[in-house]
């Protein structure tokens, strides 16, 4: 029983650290986009 849910734990980490790269990849796009409006005005 155990074994599984450690299991389950390292896939659901696993995951969480493929999101967070994500997002910080979707963060830096945005910034990105920002930086280039703000020089347009």
């Amino acid at each position: 029983m155990s074994i599984k849910k450690e299991e389950l734990l390292e896939k659901i980490l696993r995951e969480l650290q493929d999101i967070k790269v994500m997002v910080q990849a979707n963060s830096d796009d945005i910034n990105y986009l920002v930086k280039k409006q703000d020089k347009q005005d």
